[in-house]
């Protein structure tokens, strides 16, 4: 009875030890991460070196890093997804909605959901909604772009012009934008081409003040089915453009490199992101950001972009998958070493006071970025088929006015027209 006994504990014993090791060879995976070629050095860094404290943290999951190239990176995507062996986690930029509207990335939101309120509650609004589709979750952002108000102190000193931040906010307007680029532009030895610009590549401008305007060229952000390229919010921030590049003159419509916000040739700048940062580094101008002008509906918005990660919804590793996203995305280490090797804004507020400290070129209204990222109307790309053909349809109509070869309501007509039969054509 007793050999009996022993041989069952054996036995059983035996069983225990093939089930802990083939459970231990179960959890042993591997995920690939495929990250964008364009994102830079910096992002390449900070990616191998979290990889690297991950796996650290969790030895039973490999994290291969792989670089795809520029262009092709949707097509590798595609690809290796339609032969069985996807990418695990891709870096797409908010802008590529299609790809989760076919299905191609896994909802992240059940997981977010299950997470403690600190790591749900830790990252912008506006940057999650960024990468929502309906109730869906497309993406984890872990930085974000937003277009400000850039202005050199010194020559708004020179002609006595309070700096935008010091202004009350509602003051801070379109109105305000325009009689400052009028005074800050100076012709001085009277030859019709200034010295001196008030902006810089305004031409670029216009997305801001639809924005700001509360314009939106689409019925929706993603899919669309209804062009409004032809809505009066739209024609009238066209319009104010237009007035300031031909009517008033204060901005060269040709982008000329010498005039360029950074080399202080140029008053004040509306086009840019934290992104411009690394041209101002060793300028020898006092300069700083603000908020976008406010337009006739009072917003002090322009547009606003993130990037972050994806899971793909062919993922063998779901799971693993997230808590690798995670690890990227939502902790303060990870996000440090970010902010260190590329000089971008974090998503996640709670290292938004290490900014200034981490990155040597912040502006000293730093906090701009966040009023910027935050606001309830800020732009949002949208999400359109043949997207290359409408942008060759509105920047080609753009370039007729402002050259002055065009009105913006008969132009923004036809344009409304010719993306209604693109839409019309998609939608059929």
């Amino acid at each position: 009875m007793m050999k009996r006994s022993l041989s069952l504990q054996l036995v059983a014993l035996a069983c225990a030890l093939i089930v802990s090791v083939s459970a231990l060879a179960a959890e042993q995976v591997t995920i690939v991460h495929m990250t964008h070629q364009w994102h830079g050095d910096g992002w390449h860094r900070y990616v191998k070196e979290v990889a690297e404290d991950f796996m650290r943290e969790y030895p039973h999951i490999k994290v291969e890093v792989i670089i795809g190239a520029g262009h092709e990176y949707t097509d590798k995507f595609r690809v290796m997804t339609a032969a069985g062996t996807p990418p695990d986690i891709t870096d797409f930029a908010t802008s590529v909605g299609n790809l989760a509207m076919e299905g191609l990335f896994l909802d992240l939101a059940p997981y977010l959901a299950r997470e403690e309120a600190y790591i749900r509650e830790g990252i912008l609004q506006n940057a999650l909604e960024l990468y929502s589709l309906d109730d869906m979750l497309w993406g984890m952002p872990n930085s974000l772009f937003m277009v400000v108000s850039w202005y050199n102190e010194d020559l708004l000193d020179e002609a006595g012009l309070a700096y935008p931040a010091d202004l009350p906010l509602s003051d801070w307007n379109w109105a305000t934008l325009r009689d400052y680029a009028r005074k800050l532009t100076i012709d001085r030895d009277g030859d019709g081409q200034p010295e001196q610009w008030g902006l810089d590549r305004q031409s670029a401008a216009w997305e801001q003040f639809m924005a700001s305007n509360g314009g939106y060229p689409y019925d929706r952000r993603y899919n669309p089915t209804e062009s409004r390229w032809n809505d009066v919010r739209i024609i009238d921030a066209i319009e104010f453009n237009r007035q300031l590049i031909q009517d008033d003159r204060v901005a060269s419509l040709d982008w000329d490199a010498a005039t360029h916000f950074w080399t202080g040739r140029s008053g004040m700048a509306v086009v840019d992101g934290p992104g411009r940062l690394a041209s101002l580094l060793d300028v020898t101008f006092r300069w700083d950001i603000a908020v976008q002008p406010a337009g006739p509906q009072g917003c002090h918005c322009g547009t606003v972009s993130a990037d972050g990660f994806q899971i793909n919804a062919y993922t063998r590793h779901p799971d693993e998958a997230w808590e690798y996203v995670k690890y990227l995305t939502t902790r303060p280490e990870s996000i440090e070493k970010f902010l260190a090797y590329t000089g971008r804004f974090p998503a996640l507020t709670g290292v938004h006071e290490a900014y200034p400290r981490i990155n040597p070129a912040a502006p000293k209204n730093w906090p701009a970025f966040v009023e910027a990222a935050a606001q309830p109307g800020a732009y949002f790309h949208p999400s359109v088929p043949e997207v290359d053909r409408i942008n060759d349809i509105v920047n080609t109509m753009l370039s007729q006015i402002w050259r002055g070869e065009t009105d913006p309501r008969t132009g923004m007509q036809q344009v409304h027209e010719q993306v209604q039969a693109i839409l019309d054509e998609q939608h059929r």
